[in-house]
């Protein structure tokens, strides 16, 4: 086992400084619009220190709860895949000059991201997507190289929201492997402790440079409790990595004809999904007729466009879509890729506005 060392305020400072050395472009959570959000990180000022989150189906609140920590909340609505996979993309332009068509690809420089914050689920998400997007016979090279130079500080999750359920799909609220440090921080109530471990000889390396010590032994001891009792939060949740078989039995089951009445087909649950990978094409030109771009822009099942087929819809009620939508990611993804879809972040739950709850919805039809 790797070494526990102790982080201070000034020590996490210096690790995000330590990144932006090492030619990183930093990415973690912040406050912006009453919610906790991913955007570009300077300093440790940036973070969301004393605030936390409530969430349920269609609710998310922001609370300042005046503990001393920098993480003590769920996922936000921001999926990390947004950096890597980005929802709109120029993959080809054309330009005429002086008479003549030049064409190209569009080579703008990419950036090194390091991720500050992310959590078990979403790493595990970020797996699920290598298999898509890497292990295919089609290689997705936008993906390819923003994750090839990738740095990854995991958080590990003391603390799940009203909508998490990851043990549920066979995940954990405790990050084991494909991270570079993982941060375990335990709150007490006047003090906060950030305890650090590295996870790749690069992670060592940053690590080496704040100069921290090693984590008090009894720290070190308690957060296998902790992780046993944000495990424990999420019992109620069915185990959805045992029903696929038994939810593709009930593909004509009534209860989805109540979706019709239910579920808007606005597509949140795909949008803030760290897992939808799905994205249509789209062909536009400059008015002067001098410039032709093909932009790669992500899409989602919900739309009715999108299983548009010989002069109509294949999916044209809206049941048809969340059962698409449902059985891909809990059942026909696992054929596909060999992994189930779903990670278990409960975002699909929170920012429905319809408050449709993945987990009632999986107990009712199986049952």
């Amino acid at each position: 086992m790797a070494t526990v060392f102790q982080l201070t305020s000034t020590g996490l400072q210096q690790l995000i400084d330590t990144l932006h050395g090492y030619g990183y472009e930093t990415i973690g959570p912040t406050v912006k619009d009453a919610a906790i959000v991913l955007d570009r990180l300077v300093s440790i000022e940036d973070l969301p220190f004393g605030w936390t989150d409530r969430q349920s189906a269609g609710e998310y609140e922001l609370i300042k709860n005046g503990d001393q920590g920098f993480f003590q909340f769920s996922c936000g609505p921001h999926p990390w895949k947004r950096f890597l996979f980005p929802p709109e993309w120029v993959s080809w332009q054309a330009d005429i000059r002086d008479g003549k068509i030049f064409t190209q690809k569009t080579d703008a420089p990419l950036p090194s991201f390091g991720f500050v914050g992310m959590r078990p689920c979403d790493l595990h998400a970020l797996e699920i997507l290598d298999t898509v997007l890497l292990q295919q016979v089609y290689a997705d090279p936008i993906y390819a190289f923003l994750r090839k130079h990738l740095f990854i500080i995991v958080v590990n999750c003391f603390q799940p929201g009203g909508t998490c359920f990851c043990t549920a799909v066979g995940g954990s609220p405790i990050a084991v492997s494909g991270f570079d440090i993982v941060l375990n921080e335990v709150v007490e109530k006047d003090h906060s402790l950030l305890m650090a471990e590295p996870g790749s000889r690069k992670g060592a390396e940053v690590l080496e440079k704040t100069g921290c010590g090693p984590a008090p032994e009894q720290m070190v001891a308690r957060l296998k409790i902790l992780a046993d009792e944000a495990a424990s939060h999420m019992d109620g949740a069915p185990n959805l990595s045992d029903m696929g078989s038994l939810l593709q039995d009930r593909f004509d089951a009534p209860h989805w004809h109540s979706l019709d009445l239910r579920c808007l087909a606005c597509g949140n649950c795909t949008m803030v999904c760290p897992t939808c990978f799905c994205y249509t094409l789209a062909d536009t030109g400059s008015l002067d007729g001098s410039q032709a771009q093909r932009l790669r822009i992500q899409d989602s099942c919900f739309n009715l466009d999108f299983s548009y087929l010989h002069g109509g819809s294949v999916r044209a009620s809206v049941r048809s879509r969340y059962r698409h939508w449902f059985l891909h990611k809990l059942v026909t993804w696992k054929d596909q890729f060999g992994v189930p879809g779903c990670v278990g972040c409960g975002r699909c739950i929170t920012w429905c506005p319809a408050g449709i709850d993945l987990r009632r919805e999986a107990e009712c039809i199986a049952g």
